[in-house]
């Protein structure tokens, strides 16, 4: 395995990983603040900018993922394979059941 592969591999894990914790994270502040959940000593306008960047983090951190995803040279996906769920020939089985399971 080359460094390349090695860097593509690690940038899209980890770039992966981020993006579904903040997305989570962002999920969980949205509701407390749909919910009212609130503290005194923290204003509801520091929760909802809190709530925006985290979520924007979100996306660039999905962004970083499918981009690295993409120029992988081990697994070559294309575009479609990219964007369209279930799609890619590189072990779809192992794929489908993770999201299902998951």
């Amino acid at each position: 395995m080359s460094i390349w592969q090695t860097v593509t591999w690690d940038v899209a894990r980890a770039g992966g990983f981020t993006a579904f914790g903040l997305l989570t994270l962002s999920v969980a502040i949205g509701l407390a603040l749909t919910l009212r959940l609130q503290s005194a000593s923290w204003p509801r306008i520091i929760n909802s900018e809190l709530h925006n960047f985290i979520t924007l983090l979100a996306l660039v951190f999905t962004g970083v993922h499918v981009l690295a995803v993409w120029i992988d040279p081990f697994t070559s996906f294309g575009w479609s394979e990219v964007f369209i769920p279930f799609v890619s020939h590189y072990r779809h089985l192992w794929v489908e059941t993770a999201s299902r399971t998951g």
